[in-house]
């Protein structure tokens, strides 16, 4: 089973606002998958936006 982080991880993870993220997830850079009702985004992606800033 993949790895999942919620949107403040996300946001921790990143050093971006809670904003830039849900704009990335909107541009489809970021993942999203809902399990009962929240948002999380998968650990892959976050990985490769990661790689891309670094």
């Amino acid at each position: 089973m993949q790895k999942l982080h919620t949107i403040n991880d996300t946001c921790r993870i990143l050093s971006v606002s809670r904003a830039t993220v849900y704009r990335l997830i909107s541009d489809q850079q970021l993942l999203t998958v809902k399990v009962r009702g929240r948002t999380l985004v998968r650990a892959t992606c976050i990985d490769t936006i990661a790689g891309v800033a670094a």
